[in-house]
């Protein structure tokens, strides 16, 4: 069974919005040659995004990002140098500047589970949750179709 799971957008919620007003500035001037790169562009920005795909079957990751919301770029790897997994809270903030010189800081909290290796070097998110409790839920419950412990 694949498990996927999306994490974030690739270019924040500022660079998704503008993704949309393109899409929208090239159906307006479709009949343009210029409204059909609007289109493809605001594809590529409004869609695009990263996320993880899991085989618990074949016991393998892929950390991918996904273009214009269909192509997955990725290569998979073994899980065999993770151990166990762990629920931290993650803290991003974008910052964007406005023509009249104004700057709007937009700070994202949530909590993920991460797969950790042995020496504790290497940690991959594999899960994005808005509640630590759930974050709790979706690691044990990964951790039990992984045969991982969850470090709290």
């Amino acid at each position: 069974m694949i498990i996927e799971n999306k994490l974030d957008k690739s270019f924040g919620s500022t660079g998704s919005f503008a993704g949309y007003i393109l899409l929208l500035a090239g159906v307006v001037t479709i009949r343009v040659r210029i409204g059909f790169l609007l289109l493809i562009l605001g594809f590529f920005f409004a869609f695009s995004h990263t996320g993880v795909q899991i085989d618990t079957e074949r016991k393998r990751i892929r950390f991918y990002n996904n273009l214009f919301g269909f192509l997955k770029i990725g290569a998979w790897s073994k899980l065999d140098k993770f151990t166990s997994l762990k629920v931290a809270e993650n803290k991003r903030r974008e910052q964007a500047f406005s023509r009249g010189n104004r700057t709007l800081n937009i700070e994202h909290r949530d909590f993920r589970v991460f797969l950790i290796s042995q020496k504790k070097q290497a940690r991959v998110a594999v899960k994005k949750c808005k509640s630590e409790a759930e974050a709790i839920d979706e690691a044990q419950e990964l951790g039990f179709q992984l045969g991982m412990p969850v470090i709290l």
